[in-house]
C-alpha cells in the first residue's frame, strides 16, 4: 500500500502489538500532563477497537452496537473480510487474535442532539425529552427519519446524503418528529447488523454503548426495533477508557490475556424486544431503506 501511494515507509513507526510498551514518558509531556517522568506509554488502539474491548466484545460472534456522536455495528470475527457491496471491512483489532468486522454511520447520537435542540425550541434535557417522546407509539404515527445528516458510509457511501423527515401529516406532533429520529437512528443499525450477517453469524444478544444507551427508553428502541435482547454495561459511555484500561492490565500482567476483560465488565440490564413493536419496525424498515435509493439524484443536485 505504501509502495502504491507514494508514502516513504522510513517515516511510519514500527508495528507493534496494542499492549506493548512504545517508551517511557518524556520530561516535558510528563510536565505537562501532570504525571511522572518514565511513565510508561503503551501502543493502545482505535476507538472502535478499544470500545469492542471495553464493552466486553472479544468472543467472535459478539456485536457492539455504539451510539455516540458517530456510530457503528462491530462485530468481533476470526478473519479478515472486505464486503464492497455493503462497504463493510475487518480491521487488525487490540486482540491479536480477532479482526473487527466494522459498518459505521457517520452520525448516530448527534441526530438525537440535534432534535433535541431543535424541535420547538423547548431547551430541554435529555430526560426531559424522554418523557416527551413516550407518547408517540412505535413508529412515531407513520413517520419516518433517515440519520445521514453528515453524509454516510454504510452499506452506502455517499457525501452528499442527508436527514429526511418522512411521511408527515396535519396530525404529526413534535414527539412524533422527536422519537422518529430515535427510531431513525436504531434502524440504520438493523440495516448494518442486517448487512454483516450476509457475510458472519453473530451471537444472538447485542451489547449497547456509548451516550445514547445511557437512556433506557432508546434501549428498549433498540431492541424492539433488532428483534434482539439487548445488554448495556456499567459506564456505557467509557468503554473507550475501559479497553485502553484492559490492555494496560495485559501489558503490566494483571491479566494473562484481553479476553480476560470479559469476566470483569458486568451487565447492568437486559432489554427483552416487544414482538408488536418489532412488527411495526419491520413493516418500516424497507421505506426506510428505499429512502436513500429514491433520493440519491435529489441529494447530489443540492449538495454535490
Amino acid at each position: 500500500l505504501c509502495k502504491m501511494l507514494g508514502i516513504n515507509m522510513e517515516h511510519l513507526p514500527e508495528i507493534c502489538d496494542s499492549t506493548d510498551e512504545v517508551g517511557k514518558l518524556l520530561p516535558k509531556a510528563a510536565e505537562e500532563l501532570g504525571l511522572a517522568q518514565g511513565t510508561s506509554v503503551i501502543s493502545g488502539g482505535s476507538d472502535v477497537s478499544l470500545c469492542s474491548v471495553g464493552a466486553g466484545c472479544v468472543e467472535v460472534g459478539d456485536v457492539l452496537v455504539y451510539s455516540g456522536t458517530s456510530g457503528w455495528v462491530a462485530t468481533t470475527v476470526d478473519k479478515l473480510h472486505l464486503d464492497l457491496n455493503n462497504l463493510i471491512g475487518a480491521l487488525v483489532g487490540a486482540d491479536p487474535e480477532t479482526y473487527n468486522y466494522i459498518a459505521e454511520v457517520e452520525t448516530s447520537g448527534k441526530c438525537i442532539e440535534w432534535v433535541k435542540d431543535r424541535i420547538d425550541q423547548m431547551e430541554m434535557t435529555y430526560d426531559q425529552m424522554i418523557d416527551y417522546v413516550r407518547e408517540s407509539p412505535a413508529g412515531s404515527n407513520g413517520v419516518i427519519f433517515s440519520p445521514w445528516m453528515h453524509g454516510n458510509r454504510c452499506p452506502f457511501d455517499d457525501a452528499n446524503s442527508r436527514g429526511v423527515f418522512f411521511n408527515l401529516d396535519i396530525t404529526t406532533k413534535g414527539s412524533d418528529l422527536m422519537k422518529a429520529v430515535i427510531e431513525g437512528v436504531c434502524m440504520h443499525m438493523l440495516w448494518l447488523l442486517e448487512a454483516t450477517e450476509k457475510t458472519f453469524k453473530t451471537n444472538p444478544v447485542i451489547r449497547f454503548s456509548g451516550g445514547s444507551a445511557i437512556a433506557p427508553f432508546i434501549c428498549q428502541v433498540m431492541a424492539d426495533v433488532l428483534g434482539r435482547d439487548v445488554e448495556t454495561i456499567e459506564n456505557p459511555r467509557q468503554v473507550g477508557a475501559m479497553g485502553a484500561a484492559a490492555l494496560m492490565a495485559v501489558s503490566f500482567g494483571m491479566l494473562e490475556d484481553i479476553k480476560e476483560i470479559k469476566k470483569i465488565i458486568k451487565v447492568s440490564a437486559t432489554y427483552k424486544p416487544n414482538a408488536e413493536n418489532h412488527a411495526v419496525y419491520q413493516k418500516i424498515l424497507p421505506v426506510f431503506k428505499e429512502l436513500y435509493k429514491n433520493n440519491k439524484k435529489s441529494f447530489a443536485a443540492l449538495n454535490g
